[in-house]
């Protein structure tokens, strides 16, 4: 008896379920003459199965549809969940974005950021994409995209925008990583030989405009959200930041052109534990700095390598709202034109270990409802004191105690 070799090797398996042929010897199958070389003959066609003519329903009875043996319903997979339409998508964000404009405090509510964009496309979906023709920049989350382009460099030399001085690579990773102590020392409005540099930190925006009395001019793009540019001007002026996404245009102050909100007799008493009204310095006021409203956010991180704002008016994105370190007091700090009360917010801290955490001001005066977390911009608007129609009524009063025991009893014209 001959051993049988697995299954795949020998001459006669066909398949799974198919007995295995007699062999006799080591006679190899012969090959059909039409198969073999220098035959030109019409090769055989295959044989077509007749097929089983359908069974006549019984008298009486009406005939059953038939299934698809490839139908998924015969297979018993079961339909996929209705998913909701482009169209009745952008309906529910309109009806979401009335509902906001309803609420207290929605209606002068600043955005400093774009709403969330897809992920970028995979590596073969964006060769494809290039291969039919130039594709558009990939979104990556974390990887803010720069704009410009060819026309925008023909109106930088008509404005007299020159460029900027790059960035340092690791002052560019520290601050796209929010783990730099002092983004203002890079973003905003610095004097420099031949005038004054420009720049700022809009990710996903198109372009960024530098918009001033008698002035207009439009940054270049340096690429990760970055845009710079020197203008030949004397000083600094009162200047804002027209900043035109894929779907809006939005005018706003340049966080970046404020000096700090807090004193130094502030940051000496929390130096040394010895601040007795925390509340007044840390956590997020809103006031009017440098004639502009605005709210001040204020937090103390002492270990952290950076400390970033996010909110809804960022679409919870921090990336364009890093914090500044004032000094070795441990506080950061931060004055954001336009966003007032009812705003939610939160810091996002740079461990040192270079991890991420997202957390709430411990230093707040309003909280969301749980389980919701996220800290809300509050300002107590009650006036303790007593007024001159109740220190009247206690001119004529006087206060006698009966017993040690029992509480003191006031009665109008000094009886007992």
């Amino acid at each position: 008896m001959t051993a049988r070799p697995p299954s795949g090797q020998h001459p006669s398996d066909e398949g799974p379920g198919h007995p295995p042929a007699a062999t006799t010897g080591p006679a190899v199958p012969g090959v059909p003459p039409t198969f073999r070389p220098g035959h030109t003959g019409p090769r055989p066609q295959p044989e077509r199965r007749a097929e089983r003519p359908d069974p006549e329903p019984a008298p009486g009875r009406a005939p059953s549809p038939r299934k698809d043996p490839a139908s998924a319903e015969s297979a018993g997979i079961k339909p996929a969940p209705h998913r909701e339409s482009p169209d009745s998508a952008a309906a529910t964000a309109n009806q979401q974005e009335a509902a906001d404009r309803g609420r207290p405090g929605r209606e002068a509510r600043v955005s400093y950021g774009a709403p969330p964009v897809p992920r970028a496309p995979r590596a073969d979906q964006a060769r494809h994409d290039e291969s039919d023709g130039a594709a558009e920049p990939s979104r990556v989350a974390g990887r803010p995209v720069a704009g410009g382009g060819g026309q925008a460099d023909e109106a930088y030399d008509e404005h007299g925008v020159r460029p900027a001085p790059a960035l340092g690579d690791e002052e560019r990773r520290r601050l796209l990583t929010g783990a730099h102590h002092a983004p203002h020392d890079l973003l905003g409005a610095h004097p420099v030989r031949g005038g004054v540099l420009f720049r700022c930190l809009r990710p996903y925006a198109r372009s960024v405009t530098v918009a001033a009395a008698g002035l207009r001019a439009r940054l270049r793009a340096e690429g990760d959200g970055l845009f710079s540019g020197v203008l030949p001007l004397r000083e600094i002026p009162e200047y804002r930041l027209l900043v035109t996404y894929e779907d809006a245009e939005l005018e706003l102050h340049d966080p970046y052109r404020f000096l700090p909100t807090l004193g130094e007799l502030d940051l000496h008493l929390i130096g040394e534990g010895r601040h007795e009204e925390l509340w007044r310095a840390l956590g997020a006021h809103p006031m009017t700095h440098q004639g502009v409203s605005g709210t001040r956010f204020t937090v103390w991180a002492p270990n952290a390598l950076g400390v970033r704002l996010t909110g809804d008016f960022t679409y919870w994105d921090g990336t364009a709202l890093p914090m500044r370190s004032l000094g070795g007091s441990g506080v950061w700090e931060l004055f954001l034109p336009g966003v007032g009360e009812g705003a939610l917010y939160k810091f996002e801290i740079t461990r040192p270990d270079g991890g991420h955490s997202l957390r709430a001001d411990p230093m707040a005066r309003r909280t969301e409802c749980p389980p919701a977390t996220a800290s809300v911009v509050h300002a107590s608007h009650h006036r303790w004191g007593m007024t001159r129609g109740w220190r009247a009524g206690r001119a004529g009063t006087s206060m006698s105690c009966r017993s040690p025991s029992m509480s003191c009893i006031c009665r109008p014209g000094g009886r007992g």
